[in-house]
């Protein structure tokens, strides 16, 4: 009988962890909560992390990485999770990010967005364990640089400038030379970049800019403005190439 009652017991805990179902951290926000979401990450100047996952999952390897993702950036970000389509509206930009070729075909995955849900800032996609340790440490890096940037989070971000007294204006000679004039703006970085397509292992194509490279990875800046890290090897060889490139454009 005990030897049964054992049986027994060793079966339901097989069957426990058989299921994968997780149940979401308390802290972490559902889409009918953005609003409480982004005033929460206003508040703190934080960014707002989209966990696509599905917590009914029976799969243990989506649970353990969706546990993983929120543990590693409850810190960082305000975390919403997102169960797919079908759910309240998902911010466009926010959208675009979860669906690029950088963020993969499988779930979990995550989109880092600014609070204003208009820039990405990092994605993490499903992967092996040590592809989602260099995902993540990416991702926790990639906040850092945004908020030590400027980044504003969602507001913008407005440098305080001393005030100094105007400089008082000549009375010019009747024999002076007209002035020059006033030499037109620079363009800016942005506008300067190329927008071309590019093409992952996978074959799916993307039009955006390149605006950085981060060595294993570079940044991309689509038509929208929003931006977003894919990492080289998952490109054709012709776009590593053309990163390659690019890179002794800027080599004086």
């Amino acid at each position: 009988m005990k030897t049964f009652t054992a049986f027994l017991l060793i079966v339901s805990m097989a069957a426990s962890a058989a299921s994968g179902a997780f149940k979401l951290p308390s802290s972490v926000y559902r889409m009918n909560e953005l609003e409480q979401a982004k005033a929460e990450a206003l508040a703190k100047g934080k960014p707002i992390a989209f966990l696509f996952t599905d917590e009914n999952t029976s799969c243990c390897l989506s649970t353990d990485a969706s546990q993983r993702m929120a543990s590693e950036l409850k810190t960082k970000a305000v975390l919403v999770y997102y169960p797919g389509p079908g759910a309240v509206k998902l911010p466009p930009a926010a959208l675009s990010a979860l669906s690029s070729p950088e963020a993969g075909m499988y779930i979990p995955r995550v989109a880092v967005m600014d609070a204003g849900m208009e820039k990405t800032i990092a994605i993490v996609p499903y992967g092996s364990p040590s592809e989602m340790t260099k995902s993540l440490q990416d991702a926790k890096q990639a906040i850092s640089r945004f908020k030590q940037s400027g980044g504003s989070l969602g507001t913008p971000s407005t440098p305080a400038t001393a005030r100094v007294p105007a400089p008082a204006t000549p009375v010019p000679s009747a024999n002076a030379p007209a002035p020059a004039p006033a030499p037109e703006p620079a363009a800016t970085d942005a506008a300067q970049k190329e927008m071309r397509i590019w093409q992952s292992a996978s074959g799916k194509t993307l039009e955006a800019a390149l605006v950085q490279d981060l060595g294993a990875a570079v940044v991309l800046e689509k038509a929208d403005g929003s931006r977003f890290q894919i990492k080289k090897s998952g490109l054709v060889q012709e776009d590593q190439d053309y990163i390659a490139a690019a890179a002794s454009w800027t080599q004086p």
